[in-house]
């Protein structure tokens, strides 16, 4: 890693080939000197890119764990990856489970409507303009209940 002030490492600036962009030609203007030192040590740089490997741990284990379980089971054998790091690994991993559509009403519909054997999907009343509302079950855990569950 290198300093972005760095000359050795400073990549030229190129002339643009937009037709809408003026190139200036400075050949024949002054020119303003400035000599710019470090004279502090800059913070060491860290490599934050995420290792293959974790990515394949959280990769085997997304179904399963949550993203806090995740964290520390990666933490334990790469204490430099963050919570963050770990977390957005895992959501965007995650989402072939559980995403279908941008807006979150029509993509949850979609995905329960894929598990129509084992949900119940309820109509709404009375809803408030405005307000988007979707009431399910799951069979297999309200059907035993039915006769049990006192509304109170």
């Amino acid at each position: 890693f290198w300093c972005s002030q760095d000359e050795a490492h400073k990549k030229m600036s190129k002339a643009s080939n937009n037709p809408d962009i003026k190139n200036h030609d400075n050949s024949g203007s002054s020119h303003i000197l400035i000599n710019l030192q470090h004279h502090i040590k800059h913070v060491q740089y860290v490599d934050v890119a995420m290792p293959p490997e974790v990515l394949q741990m959280i990769q085997d284990h997304v179904e399963w764990l949550t993203p806090i379980a995740m964290m520390t089971k990666v933490q334990l054998v790469y204490p430099t990856i963050t919570s963050t790091q770990v977390h957005t690994a895992w959501r965007e991993l995650s989402k072939v489970h559980w995403f279908r559509e941008d807006l979150q009403l029509p993509s949850v519909m979609r995905l329960l409507a894929e598990y129509g054997n084992d949900i119940d999907i309820f109509g709404t009343v009375d809803v408030p303009e405005g307000v988007e509302i979707l009431a399910w079950r799951m069979k297999h855990i309200a059907e035993p209940l039915q006769g049990k569950v006192i509304e109170i």
